[in-house]
């Protein structure tokens, strides 16, 4: 696969990111180049888990959730101090 095809694939991604309203970025990972990592700005992880179709539908094989976010935006998150000492 070629950077071009990869950039094609990306912009395609965040296209689906964007006609649903979201701002996010979209990585490449895995051996096979094959998973899309969304990073976007949503609180809801299932909004984004109904998009996973139309993002695999860009030529990714698998679509992943950086969760990390959620966690740092939501009402109960913890402070990395906070789960130090959990």
């Amino acid at each position: 696969m070629t950077g071009r095809d990869e950039a094609d694939r990306i912009r395609a991604a965040r296209t689906v990111l964007r006609d649903a309203g979201l701002e996010g970025t979209v990585e490449i990972a895995g051996h096979g180049r094959d998973v899309a990592v969304v990073h976007a700005d949503e609180t809801d992880p299932l909004r984004l888990a109904a998009l996973a179709p139309a993002i695999k539908a860009a030529g990714f094989r698998y679509v992943t959730i950086d969760l990390a976010a959620f966690a740092d935006r939501s009402n109960g998150a913890m402070s990395p101090e906070r789960r130090a000492d959990a």
